[in-house]
């Protein structure tokens, strides 16, 4: 594969994921997530990054299933964090890579954590303060330009949605940020 085509995926990815925080519903950012986790996975595949492979695709069945939260009563039992961060580390174990490795479950664990939250607020903390930072130190580590560059811009955009939408309105039950 062309390392050309493999660095276009990562900025097509990184379209998706960037403008996934714009959105004003949960729903929209786990869908715009997704597409852009399926990217980055191959990408990463081709980058000889495993573990992070495994774990974009883990990040776009969790969202897949997080996108019906709402209508869906067993989507929003808390254990799923628990179960889902347990089939990465077993998926860890396989594809360990060394400490690298340890890099992306954290980012998966703090993402996983924020979003079966449901709250806007503390979806974009988790990714703000641990996600971000360990996934853009796993695509500088196996060269994924798109994902350094994603990463840096998601932390921007994340800021940015913070700004146009308000702190405390992120938070509110009711609000339609929850939906």
């Amino acid at each position: 594969m062309s390392t050309v085509f493999t660095q276009a995926l990562g900025f097509i990815a990184l379209v998706c994921f960037v403008s996934a925080y714009q959105f004003k519903t949960n729903r929209m950012l786990f869908i715009m997530q997704g597409i852009a986790n399926l990217l980055f996975a191959i990408q990463f595949v081709l980058l000889g990054g495993m573990t992070g492979a495994v774990g974009m695709i883990l990040n776009t069945i969790r969202n897949v299933i997080l996108i019906r939260y709402n209508e869906w009563k067993w989507v929003r039992w808390k254990g799923w964090v628990a179960v889902f961060i347990l089939i990465y580390c077993v998926l860890t174990y396989y594809t360990w890579a060394g400490w690298i490795s340890l890099v992306p479950l954290t980012a998966f664990a703090a993402a996983t954590a924020g979003n079966w939250t449901n709250n806007a607020q503390k979806i974009r903390l988790a990714s703000l303060v641990c996600a971000c930072p360990c996934w853009l130190i796993f695509d500088a580590y196996v060269g994924s330009i798109g994902g350094v560059l994603n990463e840096s811009i998601a932390i921007t955009s994340i800021l940015v949605s913070i700004c146009r939408y308000g702190w405390k309105e992120m938070g509110k039950k009711d609000s339609d940020f929850q939906k």
